[in-house]
């Protein structure tokens, strides 16, 4: 029996996209979501991050919970298919 659950792989070191690919996914998954206002604290987050109030992890994590919670399952792979398909 094969397992064909959809897998999400985010490149944080940049071993295997030239490009960050977390920041913009969650942007596309915001805005595809129609929830743009989900962008407000990204600026306060970032700053804190710059200013090394709050580790990487900490802000991944943030994000993910701010970006993601609430989402239903079902909805997922539409506001994503657009981000995956980029090349």
């Amino acid at each position: 029996m094969s397992d064909t659950r959809p897998v999400a792989v985010f490149d944080l070191d940049g071993t295997l996209t030239r490009r960050d690919s977390f920041l913009p996914y969650l942007v596309s998954f915001a805005l595809r979501g129609g929830r743009p206002f989900r962008l407000a604290p990204m600026p306060f987050w970032l700053s804190a991050y710059v200013c090394r109030l709050v580790s990487d992890r900490q802000v991944q994590e943030r994000f993910l919970v701010h970006f993601l919670g609430g989402s239903r399952w079902k909805n997922c792979p539409n506001m994503t298919s657009g981000f995956a398909g980029r090349g």
